[in-house]
């Protein structure tokens, strides 16, 4: 049970928190686009997860897909 809450405690800190708003609001302006779609949003999001850690990478293309 403490490790569920050190998960949960971990993934919404202050900047992940931020990093999920940038990567639901990337999808929503790559959505709106006519021709493109959430696939593309998240390619064109890939390499700047380069320098993230993992946890912050992987919440900002979900993120990303869910805003796409």
């Amino acid at each position: 049970m403490t490790e569920i809450l050190l998960g949960i405690q971990d993934a919404f800190t202050l900047t992940n928190t931020i990093i999920i708003f940038a990567g639901v609001t990337l999808g929503i302006i790559v959505g709106a686009i006519p021709v493109l779609n959430a696939p593309m949003a998240i390619a064109i999001a890939v390499p700047r997860t380069d320098y993230m850690s993992r946890l912050s990478a992987l919440a900002f293309l979900i993120s990303v897909n869910r805003g796409g």
